[in-house]
């Protein structure tokens, strides 16, 4: 008992984990958002933990963000490219960042695009309007439905589909993107592995605090 009230209290009272899904036409937004937090990095009560998969290379980075420097040296583990619409790919940097600095308090948060409850499948319907994988960048965090798709000339529809976003997590080289039963199941997951729920869920994104979202998480 005595050894477990130890361990407890040496314990960093929060660790923060940002999930930056840059793989998008975010990616330049990921590198001032971790400068940002660089200006007040770890301290000996707070861990700050986040991992970027950005669209320059194809490498995933996690980083430990101390305070001053370049974000750049942070870095402390490199992964191959990752499908950030991947439910495990959430899990497992929720996992190896509570394992490397565990924490009484556990918060994470999800930076990308967001549309909350709206999350149709936006990679498949805008290559059905045919707009090439390779410049989704700016169409892919869209939606046009089926009648839309089929009444608009071919301007028009790139007008729309650049103007209405949805999900959340988008990643254009996977044509991927986390929805609200999928992240619900991937937090259900993480909340096993720490034996309790996270105590903070961030979104850093648009529309995710909904009430339909809520419902799925609450």
């Amino acid at each position: 008992m005595d050894t477990q009230r130890n361990r407890e209290a040496s314990l960093r009272e929060w660790t923060f984990m940002v999930f930056l899904a840059g793989d998008n036409n975010l990616d330049g937004n990921a590198a001032s958002d971790l400068s940002e937090m660089k200006s007040i990095g770890s301290t000996c009560q707070v861990a700050l933990l986040a991992q970027l998969d950005s669209q320059a290379d194809k490498v995933t980075r996690r980083y430990e963000l101390t305070s001053g420097g370049k974000w750049e040296d942070d870095c402390v583990d490199l992964l191959p490219e990752i499908n950030c619409g991947d439910p495990q790919a959430l899990i497992d940097f929720v996992v190896w960042a509570c394992q490397r600095r565990p924490a009484k308090h556990y918060a994470l948060i999800l930076w990308n695009h967001g549309s909350g409850w709206k999350d149709n499948d936006i990679y498949r319907i805008a290559q059905q309007a045919g707009i090439e994988t390779g410049s989704l960048g700016l169409a892919v965090r869209r939606l046009v439905s089926n009648r839309e798709r089929q009444s608009l000339f071919r301007s028009s529809l790139r007008i729309l589909v650049e103007s209405l976003d949805r999900g959340i997590l988008y990643d254009d080289s996977s044509a991927d993107f986390l929805d609200s039963i999928e992240m619900r199941k991937a937090l259900k997951t993480i909340s096993s592995h720490l034996g309790r729920p996270l105590d903070l869920l961030g979104c850093d994104a648009c529309l995710m605090s909904m009430i339909e979202v809520g419902y799925q998480l609450h």
